[in-house]
């Protein structure tokens, strides 16, 4: 029975062969790539970097050596260390004996320990070791 009011719907199929191919999927996104594992290198010393072994994204190992520093600006400061040293050691010695001899003031020697000590904690960070 059919009313004037109703409408009929109709369904529309569309058939095809069926075929064996390959089924495409693409997804597009945007954001940022994280790795698993991330270290910041840094260096006790400043210095200029000579030469660089390893390139970004390079996987490296403890221990491996990925760059040398130009060391003559650290080799002048170790000079300039050994030299003070030497200096404190002679003044030390020299105000050693005089203290000895009651020639100088007791205070004058300490100081000089003092300074020689001061000095060779400054040549042992200097020093290369």
């Amino acid at each position: 029975m059919h009313t004037e009011g109703s409408k009929q719907t109709q369904n529309l199929y569309t058939t095809g062969k069926v075929e064996k191919g390959d089924v495409k999927t693409s997804i597009s996104a945007t954001g940022t790539i994280n790795p698993v594992n991330y270290v910041d290198v840094s260096t006790n010393v400043a210095g200029k970097l000579e030469k660089v072994l390893v390139k970004e994204n390079d996987q490296v190992t403890a221990g491996q050596v990925i760059a040398y520093i130009d060391t003559r600006q650290l080799q002048a400061s170790a000079d300039d260390a050994r030299a003070a040293l030497a200096k404190a050691e002679l003044d030390m010695n020299r105000y050693k004996s005089l203290a000895a001899q009651d020639a100088i003031a007791q205070q004058t020697y300490d100081d000089s320990v003092t300074s020689y000590e001061r000095a060779k904690s400054t040549y042992d960070r200097a020093a290369f070791k």
